[in-house]
Protein backbone atom coordinates (compact mmCIF):
# COMPACT_ATOMS: atom_id res chain seq x y z
CA UNK A 1 0.00 0.00 0.00
CA UNK A 2 1.46 3.38 -1.08
CA UNK A 3 -0.03 5.54 2.17
CA UNK A 4 0.39 3.85 5.76
CA UNK A 5 -2.96 5.59 6.69
CA UNK A 6 -4.85 3.20 8.80
CA UNK A 7 -8.50 3.28 9.96
CA UNK A 8 -8.87 4.41 13.30
CA UNK A 9 -11.71 2.31 14.22
CA UNK A 10 -10.44 -1.12 12.71
CA UNK A 11 -6.91 -0.60 11.80
CA UNK A 12 -7.83 -1.57 8.09
CA UNK A 13 -4.59 -0.17 6.30
CA UNK A 14 -6.23 2.23 3.42
CA UNK A 15 -5.27 5.26 1.57
CA UNK A 16 -7.17 8.20 3.97
CA UNK A 17 -7.01 8.59 7.75
CA UNK A 18 -10.90 9.26 7.96
CA UNK A 19 -12.87 6.31 9.19
CA UNK A 20 -13.98 3.03 6.92
CA UNK A 21 -17.07 2.46 6.22
CA UNK A 22 -17.19 -0.67 7.97
CA UNK A 23 -16.95 1.55 11.15
CA UNK A 24 -19.51 4.08 9.65
CA UNK A 25 -21.34 0.98 9.78
CA UNK A 26 -20.88 0.21 13.30
CA UNK A 27 -21.03 3.61 14.69
CA UNK A 28 -24.83 3.17 13.46
CA UNK A 29 -24.93 -0.21 15.10
CA UNK A 30 -23.59 0.21 18.76
CA UNK A 31 -23.44 2.65 21.78
CA UNK A 32 -20.17 4.11 22.60
CA UNK A 33 -16.96 4.51 20.91
CA UNK A 34 -15.43 2.52 18.19
CA UNK A 35 -13.63 -0.49 19.22
CA UNK A 36 -9.79 0.50 18.26
CA UNK A 37 -8.78 -2.08 16.94
CA UNK A 38 -4.96 -2.35 16.33
CA UNK A 39 -4.09 -5.07 13.07
CA UNK A 40 -0.40 -5.43 12.70
CA UNK A 41 -0.58 -6.45 8.79
CA UNK A 42 -2.84 -6.43 5.80
CA UNK A 43 -4.88 -9.64 5.58
CA UNK A 44 -3.17 -9.71 1.79
CA UNK A 45 -2.97 -12.92 -0.44
CA UNK A 46 0.31 -13.50 1.56
CA UNK A 47 -1.77 -13.62 4.69
CA UNK A 48 -4.25 -15.95 3.56
CA UNK A 49 -1.96 -18.18 2.48
CA UNK A 50 -0.46 -17.91 6.17
CA UNK A 51 -4.07 -18.91 7.68
CA UNK A 52 -4.76 -21.73 5.35
CA UNK A 53 -1.38 -23.22 6.27
CA UNK A 54 -1.46 -22.49 9.95
CA UNK A 55 -5.25 -22.71 10.94
CA UNK A 56 -6.58 -25.31 8.39
CA UNK A 57 -4.08 -27.52 7.79
CA UNK A 58 -2.77 -27.81 10.86
CA UNK A 59 0.73 -26.37 11.16
CA UNK A 60 1.27 -25.37 14.15
CA UNK A 61 4.81 -24.83 14.23
CA UNK A 62 3.68 -21.75 12.00
CA UNK A 63 2.21 -19.45 15.04
CA UNK A 64 6.36 -18.70 15.64
CA UNK A 65 6.49 -16.31 12.82
CA UNK A 66 4.56 -14.10 14.20
CA UNK A 67 4.94 -14.53 17.84
CA UNK A 68 7.67 -12.13 18.51
CA UNK A 69 5.78 -9.46 16.43
CA UNK A 70 2.41 -9.83 18.91
CA UNK A 71 4.30 -10.21 22.05
CA UNK A 72 5.86 -6.42 21.17
CA UNK A 73 2.48 -4.60 20.61
CA UNK A 74 0.98 -6.99 23.72
CA UNK A 75 3.37 -6.02 25.71
CA UNK A 76 3.20 -1.86 24.72
CA UNK A 77 -0.61 -2.67 26.67
CA UNK A 78 0.60 -5.13 29.25
CA UNK A 79 2.92 -2.60 30.71
CA UNK A 80 0.25 -0.09 31.35
CA UNK A 81 -1.86 -2.77 32.88
CA UNK A 82 -4.09 -3.97 30.52
CA UNK A 83 -5.04 -7.78 30.45
CA UNK A 84 -4.73 -9.63 27.08
CA UNK A 85 -7.50 -11.83 26.44
CA UNK A 86 -7.41 -14.24 23.97
CA UNK A 87 -10.59 -14.91 21.62
CA UNK A 88 -11.43 -18.54 22.19
CA UNK A 89 -12.81 -21.68 20.58
CA UNK A 90 -15.21 -23.98 20.13
CA UNK A 91 -14.79 -27.85 21.71
CA UNK A 92 -15.57 -28.31 17.88
CA UNK A 93 -13.00 -26.56 16.48
CA UNK A 94 -10.42 -27.54 19.44
CA UNK A 95 -11.53 -31.24 18.28
CA UNK A 96 -10.96 -30.99 14.86
CA UNK A 97 -7.51 -28.37 14.61
CA UNK A 98 -6.30 -29.55 18.56
CA UNK A 99 -5.11 -25.75 19.01
CA UNK A 100 -6.54 -22.58 19.37
CA UNK A 101 -4.92 -20.20 16.68
CA UNK A 102 -4.61 -17.15 19.27
CA UNK A 103 -3.69 -18.58 21.66
CA UNK A 104 -0.61 -20.21 20.14
CA UNK A 105 0.25 -16.86 19.01
CA UNK A 106 0.47 -15.61 22.30
CA UNK A 107 3.13 -18.13 23.53
CA UNK A 108 5.36 -15.55 24.84
CA UNK A 109 2.49 -13.09 26.42
CA UNK A 110 1.28 -13.24 29.84
CA UNK A 111 -2.94 -13.67 28.97
CA UNK A 112 -6.11 -14.80 30.65
CA UNK A 113 -8.89 -16.83 29.30
CA UNK A 114 -11.75 -14.53 30.47
CA UNK A 115 -13.90 -15.57 27.27
CA UNK A 116 -15.78 -18.83 26.96
CA UNK A 117 -18.11 -20.07 24.25
CA UNK A 118 -21.02 -20.96 25.35
CA UNK A 119 -22.17 -24.59 25.63
CA UNK A 120 -25.05 -23.89 23.30
CA UNK A 121 -23.37 -21.30 20.60
CA UNK A 122 -22.65 -22.74 17.20
CA UNK A 123 -20.19 -20.15 16.44
CA UNK A 124 -18.93 -22.63 13.71
CA UNK A 125 -16.22 -21.87 11.33
CA UNK A 126 -16.45 -18.01 10.48
CA UNK A 127 -14.74 -18.74 7.03
CA UNK A 128 -17.28 -20.40 5.83
CA UNK A 129 -19.49 -17.56 6.55
CA UNK A 130 -20.56 -14.54 4.27
CA UNK A 131 -20.47 -10.71 5.37
CA UNK A 132 -24.17 -10.55 6.14
CA UNK A 133 -24.10 -13.85 7.60
CA UNK A 134 -21.06 -12.95 10.62
CA UNK A 135 -22.98 -9.90 11.36
CA UNK A 136 -26.34 -10.86 12.05
CA UNK A 137 -24.42 -13.93 14.33
CA UNK A 138 -25.82 -14.16 18.00
CA UNK A 139 -23.70 -13.39 20.89
CA UNK A 140 -21.41 -16.48 21.42
CA UNK A 141 -19.12 -15.96 24.46
CA UNK A 142 -19.82 -15.92 27.89
CA UNK A 143 -17.58 -14.75 30.43
CA UNK A 144 -15.38 -17.24 32.36
CA UNK A 145 -17.16 -17.59 35.65
CA UNK A 146 -13.83 -17.59 38.10
CA UNK A 147 -12.77 -14.08 36.55
CA UNK A 148 -13.89 -10.70 37.34
CA UNK A 149 -13.22 -7.80 34.86
CA UNK A 150 -14.55 -5.08 36.94
CA UNK A 151 -12.76 -2.34 36.34
CA UNK A 152 -9.87 -3.76 34.16
CA UNK A 153 -8.56 -2.31 30.64
CA UNK A 154 -9.11 -5.56 28.22
CA UNK A 155 -7.13 -5.78 25.43
CA UNK A 156 -8.71 -8.63 22.98
CA UNK A 157 -6.85 -10.52 21.07
CA UNK A 158 -8.10 -12.30 17.57
CA UNK A 159 -5.90 -13.41 14.61
CA UNK A 160 -7.89 -11.59 12.24
CA UNK A 161 -10.56 -8.74 11.86
CA UNK A 162 -13.15 -9.44 8.88
CA UNK A 163 -16.38 -7.85 10.09
CA UNK A 164 -15.48 -6.67 13.48
CA UNK A 165 -18.36 -8.69 14.88
CA UNK A 166 -16.68 -11.47 17.22
CA UNK A 167 -14.86 -8.60 18.40
CA UNK A 168 -17.44 -6.35 19.17
CA UNK A 169 -19.01 -9.43 20.74
CA UNK A 170 -16.66 -9.73 23.18
CA UNK A 171 -16.47 -5.83 23.71
CA UNK A 172 -20.31 -5.66 24.95
CA UNK A 173 -19.39 -8.94 27.13
CA UNK A 174 -16.52 -7.21 29.03
CA UNK A 175 -18.06 -3.62 29.07
CA UNK A 176 -21.21 -5.47 30.84
CA UNK A 177 -19.45 -6.92 33.35
CA UNK A 178 -17.92 -3.60 34.45
CA UNK A 179 -14.79 -3.34 32.10
CA UNK A 180 -12.88 0.27 32.42
CA UNK A 181 -11.78 -0.25 28.59
CA UNK A 182 -11.79 -2.15 26.35
CA UNK A 183 -9.38 -2.71 22.75
CA UNK A 184 -8.30 -5.10 20.67
CA UNK A 185 -5.40 -6.08 18.59
CA UNK A 186 -5.22 -8.21 15.71
CA UNK A 187 -2.81 -10.14 13.44
CA UNK A 188 -4.29 -9.15 10.37
CA UNK A 189 -7.06 -6.67 9.05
Amino acid sequence: MKSESICSGCGRFQTTPELCSDCHEWQQKITGDLLKNRALYCYNQAMKDYFLNYKFHGNYQWRLFFQSAIAKEVGKFTHQGWLAVPIPISDQTWQQRGFNQVEGLLEKVSFKRLLKIKANSDKGVQSKRNRQQRLKMPQPFELNDKIQVNDKKILLIDDVYTTGRTLYHARSLMLAAGAANVKSLTLAR
